[in-house]
């Protein structure tokens, strides 16, 4: 068959008519019998097109409900550091973080993931000096292995296991799946030098208790999608 449209000069070919011919094939032995005139194919009907798009999209919408039943939440540690609280001051620094949080709340919210994602703040350190086995400086390796120890030691291993408190454990210790470290310092990843870099983590870190870290750096509401980044890996 040898399909053509019928206006030749038109540029786009889409929902235009067009004729189809049915020609004998050249392999054939036998010639044919019945000699097929030329036809215009039928233009399918618009409301016909819509119906049919409608019910993928049904399909889609369905399939989507499935998988959003599965439901997360990630109890999220995050920390100022030093820097940060001195630039902004302690009760801005407080309402920023919690602002960029929503929004990195609001992205893991988004249909496209086919899971529902909580990030949920369960507690924020605001930092009025570095504390010494804390140790953040222009190499985000070594930055981010630092904070990964020190968020170990003061918010997770044998002091919290799980939703079950330890006896003897702090009162106001909380379950920790993922901790967020926020600085002014201009780190980068492989080198002691400034460069572009602005978040750095363990991919799948959030699996281990000593690798369930993210790094990032204060460069506005830009942080929210450097966060929401980092914790996706």
């Amino acid at each position: 068959m040898l399909i053509q449209p019928v206006n030749m000069s038109e540029t786009s070919f889409s929902g235009k008519e067009h004729f189809i011919r049915h020609r004998r094939s050249a392999r054939s032995s036998h010639p044919m019998k019945l000699q097929v005139p030329d036809e215009h194919c039928k233009v399918v009907a618009e409301k016909k097109r819509q119906k049919k798009m409608k019910t993928t999209s049904d399909w889609r919408e369905r399939r989507n409900a499935i998988r959003l039943t599965n439901e997360y939440t990630v109890e999220t540690l995050v920390v100022a550091d030093a820097d940060m609280v001195q630039y902004h001051g302690a009760e801005a620094a407080q309402r920023f973080i919690l602002t960029v949080m929503n929004m990195v709340y609001n992205m893991f919210q988004h249909q496209s993931l086919g899971i529902k994602v909580n990030i949920r703040v369960t507690k924020l350190v605001l930092l009025r000096n570095r504390p010494a086995k804390l140790s953040i400086g222009h190499h985000g390796e070594r930055s981010l292995e630092s904070f990964c120890h020190w968020q170990n030691e003061e918010y997770g291993g044998a002091k919290y296991l799980g939703n079950n408190q330890v006896p003897g454990a702090r009162d106001d210790t909380p379950p920790v799946d993922a901790a967020v470290f926020v600085t002014r310092t201009d780190f980068c990843v492989h080198k002691d030098e400034p460069c572009d870099t602005v978040g750095i983590a363990y991919l799948g870190g959030v699996c281990s208790a000593k690798r369930k870290c993210v790094l990032a750096e204060d460069n506005g509401l830009n942080l929210a999608f450097t966060i929401a980044h980092e914790l996706g890996h």
